[in-house]
């Protein structure tokens, strides 16, 4: 969970650990862009400010490339979706 800035306020042990880090207080109060590529972190902080919806309802194509750690695809298709294409 994150405020509206970005920062995170409630992480799990996964994203602990995905961002490289050994405890929940290391990430706290921190954006994306102090762990991950800021090309990353910025279309992550982009989608979730304009387009938080749950996954649950995401097409399975969508769901898929997130699966596979295609998160570049994922983003392009969404700005491809924006544009009318």
């Amino acid at each position: 969970m994150k405020d509206g800035a970005g920062r995170y306020l409630l992480v799990n042990h996964t994203l602990v650990l995905r961002c490289g880090r050994a405890a929940k207080a290391d990430v706290i109060g921190k954006t994306g862009g102090a762990f991950f590529p800021a090309e990353l972190a910025q279309a992550v902080h982009f989608l979730q400010k304009n387009f938080a919806w749950p996954l649950s309802t995401a097409p399975l194509a969508e769901k898929a490339a997130l699966a596979a750690g295609r998160f570049s695809q994922l983003v392009k298709r969404i700005f491809d979706l924006r544009r009318g294409r």
